[in-house]
């Protein structure tokens, strides 16, 4: 229905009656009779005629070095960046429109006697869907071409990687040349016949932009020279066309892909379904991608549609639905193969390589710093135990308990009972003590962080990889529909826009190292930000120089705290470079901007506005980048802290608002609305906002959920380390108390002795002033008054 697709849909009456003032004067506007089509305008010369500007030629013909290997992102880089993240949007728009792509079709909504505003949202729904689908087909292709194309060199042990990083040999271009542990391997720049297809490339992208993730998964597969490759800017910007940005590669790229993976080159043409091995008896299975009953749905609400839409699309057992469930094929087997039960299996298989090759467990790579013992002048002198405790920890019992039949073979077991198994063990001092190098038993901070980040890589990830790449694409997906909706790629000012944005990352970054709190960027300091992490050797060398820690860009971040560390940024910005931090009006950076706004500063503005009060469409400004929010689950303590900080935030717009009208001005809008067609249907929706507004993604659509497993992860795991510390902690508080009183005591002791001399001395002062005062009666002379 094209026409249900080609209007500008809106919710409330505002938006209704902007669009009824905008088609009345379009109606103005044409009623004169317009020219026929063969007279010429009055006083036109064709020869003096001046051509239409070239709005791609900024981007048609980039150059990029490609010896770079150290310092911040050019212009370039940054331009051809963009236009990357273009492509990377109409193809999402592309797939999630595609009616009928992976069994969903759009007759399942259509058909409801419901407004067409309403429509949209549900065929959004179904759109969202089809994007899981293709990113989750994405990564598995993804995965085929990085080991065809940057093969293993065997994985390094524990004593190989605590070697070359105590001498900073692993972040070295050098050491390539040894493959770490196995044949020689050399980091041979990508050329134009060696790129991937489109959505290999996008979570290829996904994935650098997590950067200790990837550095991780590089170190333990022996894949460093996959990691010294930088992002292939100047092959990737010439293979996108700029007027359609049509990705289009050579045809020797296309045929080096199908011979070298054994894939097809669009992922839409894959028929096979996903090859899952059982993680019992190693045999292969084939799943089907999703699986999702089309019946046509009838409802008599919005609300009631959208519960029936939600349920219909995730009640698939599809290996991209929740409730993946595959019989295995081997008779002697049978196993019902979960999600669940596949997280249980990498872990164990992790257990395994710990025990037969000494392959370390992902998350113990580094301590807090992120840097691995050493890079360059940088050192950390906790990664070294992080890395030896943490993976002796495992081996030093709970192997045999995790590789038992009885445990690994049954398909029932979860990963809660993985967590209950170290539950028991943190509890047990014996253990422990056996577990530990020092002289006490249990783990110290930088472990017991190692600890939980060993245990975040299998919460919500059955992957090989150390993240799940389906998450981290989809997570992406709105930073890059923002980078759409500013346009930056089509502005004149672009090649001034991008060395603003620039300078300002280096100040980010600056910032980074002088605060306690995380930083948190806007979207143009995110974009320079990303553009670096695309140059991984670079990037981790820059930031380990300038804040002595490998800067982790954290894509999974609590909503409360990435909004309380956004006002401190602001605010910290504001004071050390005197420029306002984000420029936009909206009514959420107003609201924060009013919170650390002193009355000093506004006694020296006056009844001058501050530089950052100009009005800009909230749609294209450079808010905060909240597209790594997420929004824990099942914890009643965030619940209440988001209650707060709601408060709060409302607060502080009020007066705002105040401030505004008090000014003479117009206050920000409320009720602003974000317009998304990121899967090709037009919906408004309440701009995503950290604490105010709905999950920009629907995580029950995803195989495994988008937000943070509190129960089950960090909060879990870390309560039984924290009973043990706190009986010690208990005992060094009793033990200081009583050093406490005993040195009182002493000091009380020295005070009273001290007294006693002084009263006995007054007392002898006193009895001879008596004495003296009485001779001095007797020989008839004055006394001496005191």
């Amino acid at each position: 229905m094209p026409g249900r697709l080609s209007k500008l849909f809106s919710r409330g009456d505002k938006e209704k009656e902007a669009l009824a003032d905008a088609e009345a004067n379009r109606n103005s506007t044409t009623t004169a009779v317009p020219p026929p089509y063969g007279s010429a305008p009055v006083d036109f010369d064709a020869e003096e005629a001046s051509s239409a500007p070239d709005i791609t030629a900024g981007f048609s013909n980039l150059r990029i070095r490609l010896d770079k290997l150290e310092g911040i992102p050019e212009l370039p880089e940054c331009v051809a960046h963009l236009k990357l993240l273009e492509c990377f949007y109409r193809l999402q728009q592309k797939i999630g429109s595609t009616d009928g792509l992976y069994g969903i079709h759009d007759s399942a909504v259509l058909s409801i006697g419901l407004p067409d505003d309403s429509i949209a949202e549900l065929l959004s729904k179904l759109a969202e869907k089809r994007w899981a689908v293709y990113v989750a087909r994405a990564v598995d292709r993804f995965e085929s071409w990085s080991q065809a194309r940057f093969p293993c060199g065997g994985q390094p042990t524990i004593s190989m990687i605590h070697y070359l990083g105590r001498i900073g040999y692993l972040t070295l271009q050098t050491n390539v040349s040894s493959g770490l542990n196995g044949p020689p391997l050399q980091a041979e720049a990508l050329s134009e016949n060696d790129l991937p297809p489109l959505d290999v490339l996008l979570v290829w992208h996904a994935f650098m932009l997590n950067p200790r993730a990837y550095f991780e998964d590089c170190l333990r597969k022996g894949k460093m020279h996959m990691w010294q490759h930088n992002f292939p800017w100047e092959l990737v910007a010439r293979a996108i066309d700029s007027e359609t940005f049509i990705y289009t590669p050579n045809e020797t790229s296309i045929v080096a892909f199908v011979a070298s993976t054994g894939r097809v080159w669009d992922n839409n043409d894959e028929s096979s379904g996903k090859r899952i091995i059982c993680p019992k008896c190693r045999r292969i299975n084939e799943a089907s991608w999703t699986v999702i009953d089309n019946v046509p749905i009838s409802a008599s609400s919005l609300e009631q549609a959208k519960q029936l839409v939600e349920v219909m699309l995730s009640s698939g057992t599809g290996y991209c639905d929740q409730n993946l469930l595959v019989q295995c094929v081997d008779q002697t087997c049978r196993s019902s193969i979960s999600h669940e039960y596949l997280k249980v299996g990498k872990f164990c298989r992790d257990i395994y390589d710990l025990q037969s090759k000494q392959t370390p467990m992902p998350g113990t790579l580094f301590g807090r710093t992120g840097i691995p013992q050493r890079i360059g002048a940088r050192k950390d002198a906790h990664a070294a135990r992080v890395l030896e405790n943490t993976n002796h920890f495992f081996s030093a019992g709970l192997v045999r308990t995790f590789l038992t039949s009885n445990f690994n073979g049954r398909s029932t077991t979860t990963m809660a009972d993985v967590r209950a198994e170290i539950d028991l063990v943190l509890k047990d001092w014996r253990y422990m003590r056996k577990a530990s190098t020092f002289k006490y038993s249990g783990f110290r901070s930088d472990e017991r962080a190692a600890l939980r980040r060993v245990m975040s890589r299998y919460w919500n990830n059955s992957s090989d990889f150390s993240i799940d790449l389906v998450g981290a694409v989809v997570r992406q997906s709105s930073f890059t529909e923002k980078m759409h909706n500013i346009d930056w790629l089509h502005s004149p000012a672009l090649y001034s826009t991008i060395p603003r944005l620039i300078v300002k990352y280096q100040r980010f970054v600056a910032m980074a190292k002088t605060v306690s709190h995380m930083v948190v960027p806007t979207l143009d300091v995110d974009l320079a930000w990303h553009t670096h992490q695309l140059s991984p050797r670079s990037y981790c060398h820059y930031t380990v120089n300038q804040t002595s820690t490998f800067m982790d860009h954290d894509d999974k971040v609590a909503e409360v705290r990435l909004n309380d560390a956004f006002a401190l940024t602001s605010k910290h910005y504001e004071r050390k470079y005197g420029e306002p931090y984000s420029e936009c009006t909206c009514w959420y950076c107003e609201a924060v901007r009013e919170s650390h706004t002193s009355a000093i500063s506004r006694l020296f503005y006056g009844n001058d506005e501050p530089p950052h009060v100009a009005d800009t469409d909230p749609r294209k400004s450079v808010h905060i980048s909240s597209h790594n929010a997420v929004r824990p689950q099942g914890d009643a303590s965030y619940d209440l802290d988001l209650k707060r900080q709601v408060q709060k935030l409302e607060e502080t717009y009020e007066a705002a608002c105040r401030r505004a009208r008090k000014k003479g001005r117009e206050p920000p809008k409320r009720n602003d609305y974000y317009y998304s067609d990121a899967y090709g249907y037009p919906v408004y929706m309440p701009m995503y906002i950290p604490v105010v507004a709905p999950m920009p993604c629907t995580s029950a659509y995803y195989p495994v959920g988008g937000c943070m497993a509190v129960a089950s992860g960090r909060t879990a795991i870390a309560a039984p380390v924290l009973a043990a510390l706190e009986l010690r902690l208990v005992a060094v508080v009793m033990a200081a108390i009583v050093a406490m009183v005993l040195a009182a005591a002493v000091v009380l002791r020295a005070a009273v002795v001290a007294l006693q001399v002084v009263v006995v001395a007054l007392q002898e002062e006193v009895v001879g002033a008596v004495a003296e005062d009485h001779h001095a009666k007797l020989r008839g002379s004055p006394s001496f008054r005191w």
